[in-house]
């Protein structure tokens, strides 16, 4: 049995790891170190801002469904 984290606005693990590449607008996967088309550095804070857009993404998602939890 798997057991998986179903609470996204909490820990943000589950984020897209695909986005855009801030330099040539190409689409990169975060977990890379550089983007396969320009060679730009993917850095930690890159990630750490998808990760954080994500969970608040969910945030207002469970307010517009549990308003006032």
């Amino acid at each position: 049995m798997t057991i998986s984290c179903t609470d996204c606005r909490t820990c943000g693990d589950c984020y897209p790891k695909i986005t855009k590449c801030p330099v040539c607008n190409e689409r990169i996967h975060l977990l890379d170190e550089s983007c396969a088309h320009c060679s730009a550095p993917i850095t930690d804070r890159m990630r750490s801002e998808a990760r954080e857009r994500f969970k608040e993404r969910k945030r207002r998602e469970f307010e517009k469904l549990f308003p006032g939890r």
